[in-house]
């Protein structure tokens, strides 16, 4: 079976993360309102400020910025209208097709970075989660094989493979060097809904998502780099990051590439 057009893969969800210096200052509320241009739905603040976020709707997806300790997460995912809607059509819950989420998710991390008050940042990883539906197990273990080195019987089951390419090293910053991880594995989930106060184990209704080829994706900056990564190099870095990202999706992991 052929490979898959970039655009024919489906998006389950897209993660920046960046780590920032020690003396870095966060601010989600005030970065999510400056990239959509409208206040966050939620803004949320706990253990003494060690954990913060802001989340609200763009695009018709679910957008968060989150800020854990050393570390700073921009996520696109689904609503929670859109996911409870996919689970009653027995279908995964996505943000669209590949070219579509990524242009949309590419939109707010550039305007992100060039914010007036970002913080110093040492690290930047880009990552996805993105579905190739396939029909049926054996059909997903026939189409694997176009991605992954691996000789698999179609009967099979339970396969997962992960690897990490061989490092390359950035073009926009000299001496920086970017893993790129991949996770291959197939899936297929049952949906049940239960009634409140129903019978335990008595569902009203059920269904099935199609068997799909899952793959996962996180594709970063050596931790091993002196950073920071110098502000004007940043989307530079990640357009390197995002690139990486699409040729395993198209290519899978079988070819290298420059």
């Amino acid at each position: 079976m052929a490979r898959l057009d970039f655009d024919e893969w489906i998006v389950e969800s897209l993660r920046l993360t960046v780590f920032p210096s020690g003396e870095s200052t966060v601010r989600p509320a005030e970065w999510w309102q400056q990239v959509t241009g409208v206040d966050p739905d939620q803004v949320s603040t706990s253990g003494k400020k060690a954990l913060s976020s802001a989340e609200g709707t763009f695009e018709g997806r679910k957008l968060v910025l989150r800020s854990v300790l050393d570390r700073l997460d921009w996520f696109l995912v689904p609503t929670d209208s859109a996911t409870e809607e996919a689970v009653v059509s027995s279908e995964p819950p996505a943000i669209g097709q590949a070219a579509d989420a990524f242009a949309s998710f590419s939109s707010i991390v550039e305007k992100w970075f060039l914010s007036g008050d970002l913080p110093t940042i040492n690290r930047v990883a880009f990552g996805g989660t993105l579905l190739n539906p396939v029909g049926d197990r054996r059909n997903a273990y026939v189409s694997l094989k176009e991605y992954i080195p691996v000789e698999i019987d179609p009967d099979s089951s339970d396969l997962l493979y992960q690897i990490n390419l061989p490092r390359v090293e950035s073009l926009s910053v000299p001496g920086l060097g970017l893993n790129r991880l991949s996770k291959w594995l197939v899936t297929h989930h049952e949906f049940f809904a239960v009634p409140i106060g129903g019978v335990l184990g008595t569902p009203i209704a059920h269904g099935s998502s199609p068997t799909a080829i899952r793959l996962e994706l996180d594709i970063n900056t050596m931790p091993t780099f002196m950073g920071p990564i110098l502000k004007d190099k940043l989307t530079g870095v990640y357009h390197e990051l995002v690139q990486a990202a699409r040729n395993i999706v198209l290519n899978g992991v079988i070819r290298q590439w420059d």
